[in-house]
């Protein structure tokens, strides 16, 4: 028997019960007209069907930015985790802040702005130092690529990732920085939204809370249904992932 390549698509409520009817293997009309919600069995037919599928994708939107002052790593190399674009000299993050007289050392932990050099560890025992926490997280578990199950107006509000890569605003807060990294960035830069179809196996989540997802989205009835943006919607890849070049649907330059 062939195997499939199966993908899963929770962007909207149709494209969850076109999901949900691959799955089932009815028709989407068929899940509309029932009245039952069919997590359990849905999740059932699914474990019989796994010896079948050779490649199971999720869809999910990303969001970042493109500084027209540097190097576009989306087009060249796809979605890279932080770790990745503060290592690469080549990168635009790394090559933004090298401008601006940052360096991040991140197998020492250490910070260096305008020839000061900061021990992100040591600074973060220090009072009234919370960003150095933030910035300790983000260089220790934090730093890898995440993105969305929906593109909404609630999704596109959450993150300051619209507007400039995350870890701008925390070195600002850190170093104190009053001529803003954020701002700086900002200003020369144009807001993407990047759809992406990954592999399942490199999520941070587990297959049955994905198709959980998939059943409450899907399905009429539901009385988990909520259509509204919460955390639990975010897709986190293991670390050290990236989205590679070829798993980019597409690429939209927001107005």
């Amino acid at each position: 028997m062939e195997k499939l390549n199966m993908n899963i698509d929770i962007s909207t409520v149709h494209a969850a019960r076109i999901s949900l009817s691959r799955v089932l293997d009815v028709s989407v009309n068929t899940i509309v007209s029932k009245n039952l919600y069919l997590e359990s069995q849905t999740l059932t037919l699914f474990r019989q069907q796994t010896h079948q599928i050779e490649k199971l994708t999720v869809t999910g939107f990303h969001y970042s930015t493109i500084n027209y002052g540097y190097n576009d790593t989306l087009s060249t190399v796809g979605i890279l985790n932080l770790f990745q674009m503060l290592n690469d000299p080549s990168f635009s993050l790394s090559m933004f802040l090298d401008d601006n007289h940052v360096k991040i050392d991140t197998k020492n932990k250490n910070v260096c702005y305008k020839e000061r050099l900061f021990n992100i560890d040591v600074q973060r025992e220090a009072s009234d130092a919370n960003a150095w926490h933030c910035l300790a997280s983000r260089l220790k578990d934090d730093y890898s690529v995440n993105g969305f199950l929906a593109d909404t107006e609630d999704t596109r509000r959450y993150s300051t990732v619209r507007w400039c890569p995350e870890i701008l605003s925390v070195l600002d807060r850190a170093l104190k920085i009053q001529d803003s990294l954020c701002e700086k960035w900002r200003s020369n830069c144009k807001q993407v939204i990047v759809k992406f179809e990954v592999d399942t196996r490199k999520l941070d989540r587990s297959l049955k809370w994905l198709l959980e997802k998939m059943c409450e989205k899907g399905f009429p009835e539901n009385p988990n249904f909520n259509d509204s943006y919460g955390d639990h919607d975010i897709l986190l890849l293991k670390n050290p992932e990236q989205i590679n070049l070829s798993e980019v649907v597409e690429v939209i330059l927001e107005d």
